[in-house]
């Protein structure tokens, strides 16, 4: 480990040197170093580890040591920017930019401010940082980037702002650093998981033996963190404190049933019911899962999904997938949403959705409706009673973990219990045709006054 002086750079100028200033935990020194050999940094810590002033201290590095560079520092907000950084304080009063640079190497406004008013901090060498918002990733497009930062990149409501800027840096060889704890669903989330090979990714939740001060303390005691899961939701809590990837986010409909799942390693189909359930979409997604039913329970087994395709797209691949597995029509039931009796595409005419599967000689059964958190909750039941046991395999995770991305509308933190439905290929599709295959099953065990006719094939 180096020395906590060899990281007081001093950097000549004409007349006389300046610092930069920051002296560094052992784990912050540690990515320092890191940034000197990667041009992809995941920084993923827990709360109150540094990471924005490690990663502000990155970006003024690359600009007092490199003559004309240009750096994005990217926050959710342009006021989230002002408050950690250009108008921020340390413990002691003092500005976080000098704090962190010495005031000479910087181009002051007229007035003395430390930063212009176009959110800039500008260099004397001709170097700038552009701190912006991840509001509108086209604005941010186009010109050459040496180094990106983006803070907090798992709560960016626009989730592409690196593939919009990678094309900025790549041309002049530059870097990207996210730093973020996690929330699921982000690609910041998907992207640590991944672990690609070139990035360098540092996972330090709170607990975790490099979390400590330059004297070796601990940075929270475990009284602090029995403390801190008193003040908040287990799922915030592994995300905030633990960095845990895999924990969905509190606003999920169905982590909770999720968790009490269970899975099996292998089900048989051959010569059992089978049912196809439906999200019916067009230019919308549609979502296909495929179960098998025994002895009172179902098991999910596969899942397809994809959209903008007619009717005619989704029936021939059913029919191979159905010949691939030697399963016979006569053993399959389609289950459909209510307005699969109105909802119109071509086939070889005009008619329902329907009316096409059974055209192409399916048992399609229709479910009618029922508002939309009584769906919720059967499925739910179904799940955590163990009525839906999912096959142990890559695509049903996929599904599943999928799944946990539909969540509450939440408003100023606030969830209001209003589901949030998506457009293209997302979560609402595959909830939506899992909660058809749990209300055609399971609504009569779930619901004790039960209004509606059996649900029969309707005929035409």
């Amino acid at each position: 480990m180096r020395s906590k002086k060899s990281f007081l750079h001093l950097i000549r100028t004409d007349k006389e040197f300046v610092k930069l200033k920051f002296n560094p935990r052992p784990y912050q020194a540690e990515t320092i170093e890191a940034f000197n050999h990667n041009r992809f940094l995941l920084i993923c810590w827990c709360r109150r580890l540094g990471k924005d002033m490690m990663a502000f201290y990155l970006a003024c590095k690359e600009c007092v040591e490199n003559k004309n560079r240009i750096v994005y520092y990217v926050f959710n907000t342009m006021k989230q920017g002002k408050m950690m950084i250009l108008e921020a304080k340390t413990e002691t009063g003092e500005p976080i930019i000098t704090e962190t640079i010495d005031e000479k190497v910087i181009i002051k406004t007229r007035s003395g401010k430390l930063y212009h008013n176009d959110n800039t901090i500008r260099f004397k060498n001709g170097s700038i940082i552009y701190f912006v918002d991840a509001q509108n990733a086209n604005t941010k497009v186009g010109g050459n980037l040496n180094l990106v930062v983006f803070s907090e990149m798992a709560t960016y409501k626009n989730q592409e702002q690196i593939e919009y800027l990678i094309p900025s840096t790549l041309k002049v060889g530059g870097k990207i650093i996210a730093v973020s704890t996690p929330r699921y669903g982000s690609k910041f989330n998907d992207t640590v998981s991944k672990g690609e090979s070139g990035k360098y990714i540092s996972i330090i939740p709170a607990t975790s033996d490099k979390a400590v001060d330059n004297e070796g303390n601990r940075i929270y005691s475990m009284e602090q963190l029995e403390y801190a899961k008193t003040l908040m939701s287990i799922e915030k809590y592994l995300q905030e404190y633990e960095c845990d990837l895999n924990t969905a986010n509190e606003s999920s409909i169905y982590s909770q049933s999720i968790s009490m799942a269970k899975y099996k390693d292998r089900v048989e189909w051959d010569k059992k019911r089978i049912l196809i359930s439906f999200d019916l979409g067009f230019n919308d997604g549609q979502s296909l899962v495929f179960s098998v039913v025994e002895n009172g329970k179902v098991y999910p087994i596969h899942w397809y999904y994809t959209n903008n395709q007619p009717t005619k797209h989704y029936v021939d691949y059913i029919e191979q997938w159905l010949k691939a597995k030697g399963i016979n029509k006569q053993q399959v039931e389609l289950v459909q949403p209510h307005d699969a009796n109105n909802r119109q595409d071509g086939y070889n005419v005009l008619v329902s959705r329907a009316t096409m599967y059974r055209k192409a000689g399916f048992n399609v059964v229709v479910v009618p409706a029922l508002p939309q958190l009584r769906g919720i909750e059967i499925l739910r039941a179904s799940i955590q009673n163990n009525d839906i046991i999912f096959e142990n395999n890559p695509i049903i995770t996929s599904m599943v973990n999928n799944l946990k991305k539909y969540e509450w509308k939440t408003t100023n933190g606030i969830i209001e219990f209003v589901p949030v439905h998506g457009k293209g290929l997302s979560s609402s599709n595959i909830a939506d045709s899992l909660e058809y295959l749990a209300i055609y099953l399971f609504r009569n065990k779930y619901i004790e006054q039960v209004n509606y006719k059996n649900i029969v094939p309707i005929s035409y």
